[in-house]
């Protein structure tokens, strides 16, 4: 799947259709090659309904397709959208890990400085068992910095 990483999402979506016509259908290496080149280059409602085509065509989402999912959405700004990626990955049997899923929400919430949902998510964490890495504390710490006046982490 080449083509995705390519910056050639036309040609992409015609070779998907083109599949489609005659019964052939991707396997989750191809989907979440695909996902990640949509999110990459912005056009995440196209991603996501590749992921509802998944869902469908019962195709199961692993944990790279997530973190592709949850990363673009982050980076498009649509963090409620990317919670609810996140919530459902536990609901459809894929935990999510503090390495990618977690911190991938975390960081993108840091940086547009909302806070009050980094420390829910926090607590999401640990009431799932998942421990915060140093990694993830280093990028946190530089953002509640400017928030301890607001309450968080009081």
């Amino acid at each position: 799947m080449g083509i995705s990483k390519a910056k050639r999402l036309e040609e992409a979506k015609t070779v998907l259709e083109d599949m489609s016509k005659v019964g052939t259908y991707l396997d989750h290496v191809a989907y979440s090659a695909l996902i990640d080149g949509f999110m990459k280059q912005g056009c995440v409602d196209e991603a996501l309904k590749l992921k509802d085509e998944m869902f469908v065509n019962g195709v199961k989402l692993n944990v790279f397709t997530y973190i592709s999912i949850i990363f673009g959405l982050c980076r498009a700004h649509r963090f409620e959208e990317a919670i609810g990626v996140l919530t459902g990955m536990k609901e459809r049997g894929t935990p999510p890990d503090v390495y990618c899923c977690y911190s991938s929400l975390i960081i993108g919430l840091c940086k547009e400085k909302k806070m009050e949902q980094v420390q829910s998510m926090l607590i999401q964490m640990k009431n799932n068992g998942v421990k915060p890495n140093a990694l993830l504390y280093c990028k946190i710490l530089p953002s509640s910095q400017n928030a301890i006046g607001d309450g968080f982490l009081a």
